[in-house]
């Protein structure tokens, strides 16, 4: 019984480094996303603030 433990142990600590990795890429995905979002929601914002129907040119 103790041989089939540390064969799973064994098993866990060499699959440790790819769970983190995978945990760490799933991460950096959602920062990704929440920064393209962020850069959405900025430009809409700016387009409210300075729509451009408010830019008016005029020839004299």
């Amino acid at each position: 019984m103790n041989d089939s433990i540390s064969i799973d142990k064994a098993r866990d600590s060499r699959n440790k480094p790819l769970k983190i990795q995978e945990r760490s890429l799933a991460q950096a995905k959602g920062m990704i996303k929440m920064q393209h979002l962020a850069q959405i929601h900025m430009n809409s914002a700016e387009r409210m603030m300075h729509p451009t129907s408010a830019h008016v040119c005029i020839l004299v």
